[in-house]
């Protein structure tokens, strides 16, 4: 009784062990990951310029009326709305409202945006342990003349049931998963602003093509009426000319000008058709399955401030992107430098093995293991330094650009 006493309280004091082993490893997880932590690049305006007549020039300048200066901050993620609605065109209201679901281009930045948010995801389960199990069955044979074989252990043909569990676990030390976290966090944000800059462009180059196509119905429209009073004129020339009243050299002016004017429309009839062939693209349909009627330009333009919000400037998304990028660049230093630092595993696994089926899932059948693993790389010829440096002059890349 006191030996199998001592055994209990031995196996107790063990699990205590570990738990209090598994419990600091927790905490050590938790600690602040290396590398710098991310702060937005600040660009400071210069104090001076040579145009201005003055040595010096208080800055920022004071407060216009109704106003302040403040530091500009990205802002993409306030809504544009539906910008075209301004100007009031139902056509152009049904071209627009084609671009998102249709255009493949835009469906093309979208799948690259939701691949970007997966890796996300896959970052994110670095944090967790990686679990597997499942069941084997083997039938075996062994030689009856294998070394050290005992008269009382002659069998040389036996079953082997398992069935076994495996998990394995690094934990987050020095922050290499939490800034991998954080770079594709940032580099899906420049992902999605990317996207809505194309939106934005797309919208844009449409209304652009539009308004020109309009444009173009308008001189269409111009010198169609041209092109009559050119067809009156010769017709009054040709007949004046049968009374003697003007020489041929007066109606092959105007027919001159008449072919001249004929041609000018020809040519914009061909530009009209280009911007119509550009619109169906943009909206992804044939260029034969989209004729927009002639409508010349004369609805009313709708009213443009003298000035804007410099609010405006801080939602471009390009903008916010490149920002992102910052962000995603600095994370990957901290990972860079992360390879510097011991790796450390964690690994366990357990189950059942029996050579019957009958005594497989038992108690005495179980078995299991516990281990642990730090592996520290001691040369590579400079390897680690150099992606340290690699990553530090893509963020000032990044940086610069932004």
């Amino acid at each position: 009784m006191r030996k199998l006493a001592n055994h209990s309280a031995h196996r107790c004091s063990g699990r205590f062990v570990s738990v209090a082993a598994l419990l600091g490893l927790g905490l050590l997880a938790g600690c602040k990951p290396v590398g710098p932590n991310y702060s937005r690049p600040v660009y400071t305006a210069p104090t001076s310029y040579k145009e201005t007549g003055a040595s010096v020039v208080v800055a920022p300048p004071p407060s216009p009326v109704n106003g302040g200066w403040k530091p500009a901050s990205p802002s993409d993620g306030m809504l544009t709305g539906k910008w075209w609605e301004v100007y009031k065109d139902p056509e152009l209201n049904k071209l627009e409202e084609q671009i998102t679901p249709e255009n493949q281009t835009l469906r093309a930045s979208l799948e690259t945006y939701l691949a970007a948010r997966d890796q996300v995801k896959v970052a994110r389960a670095s944090f967790f342990p990686t679990l597997s199990a499942g069941p084997a069955f083997s039938r075996n044979r062994v030689s009856s003349n294998r070394p050290l074989i005992s008269s009382a252990n002659s069998t040389t043909t036996y079953n082997d049931y398992q069935l076994e569990g495996q998990a394995s676990w690094q934990p987050d030390f020095w922050g290499a998963i939490r800034r991998t976290v954080e770079e594709a966090r940032d580099t899906a944000q420049a992902s999605a602003a990317d996207m809505a800059a194309l939106d934005l462009s797309l919208h844009a180059e449409l209304a652009q093509d539009y308004f020109e196509l309009r444009g173009l119905d308008s001189q269409s429209r111009l010198l169609q009426s041209t092109v009559n009073d050119f067809q009156r004129q010769l017709e009054l020339n040709q007949r004046l000319l049968k009374g003697g009243a003007v020489t041929q050299v007066v109606v092959a002016q105007a027919l001159t000008q008449l072919e001249t004017t004929r041609a000018q429309l020809i040519d914009i009839n061909e530009g009209r058709a280009e911007f119509e062939h550009a619109i169906a693209t943009l909206i992804n349909r044939e260029a034969g399955q989209v004729t927009l009627p002639a409508a010349p330009l004369d609805l009313p333009l709708p009213n443009i401030p003298v000035g804007v919000p410099s609010q405006l400037m801080e939602r471009r998304p390009d903008v916010a992107g490149a920002e992102r990028r910052v962000a995603a660049a600095n994370a990957q230093v901290g990972v860079a430098i992360s390879a510097f630092y011991p790796t450390i595993s964690l690994g366990g696994g357990g189950g059942f093995e029996s050579t019957h089926g009958g005594t497989w899932i038992q108690g005495p059948s179980s078995l299991w293991s516990l281990g642990a693993q730090a592996t520290e790389l001691l040369f590579d010829g400079g390897r680690r330094h150099a992606f340290t440096d690699e990553a530090r002059h893509q963020y000032e890349a990044q940086s610069s650009n932004y």
